[in-house]
């Protein structure tokens, strides 16, 4: 995988295998991915940050990003980002790009991450 072509926001099956035997709350298989880390970082690093996709969502759950299927993601179902599972994983996982999200979904994503860490401010 050559590391100057993954961006953040890109969609890419990734192979998320094995699962780990007592965490089974933990997203594996090969399933979509978004690229979550910055460009600098994708670009030095051996590994990548991600959030799974998963098509086993529902619209109205707050901890999502929901993401319609489309030419522009490649995704063949409507899912969710789940950024409260973000992980890193090793660009050799990385098997295909599919596509892109909006901009607006990966900063919705960052910020339901930063949200989950860090609380509201308020």
């Amino acid at each position: 995988m050559n590391s100057a072509t993954i961006r953040r926001g890109q969609v890419y099956l990734a192979d998320l295998n094995p699962p780990h035997a007592v965490h089974k709350n933990e997203p594996s298989k090969i399933r979509p991915v978004v690229i979550a880390s910055i460009d600098d970082f994708n670009q030095s690093a051996a590994t990548v940050i991600v959030f799974p996709i998963s098509k086993s969502v529902y619209p109205d759950d707050s901890t999502i990003v929901y993401v319609r299927h489309s030419a522009q993601n490649g995704l063949d179902y409507d899912g969710g980002i789940l950024p409260f599972l973000v992980r890193g994983i090793s660009k050799g996982r990385l098997q295909k790009q599919l596509g892109w999200v909006t901009q607006s979904q990966i900063d919705e994503a960052v910020e339901k991450l930063n949200l989950a860490v860090a609380g509201s401010e308020d």
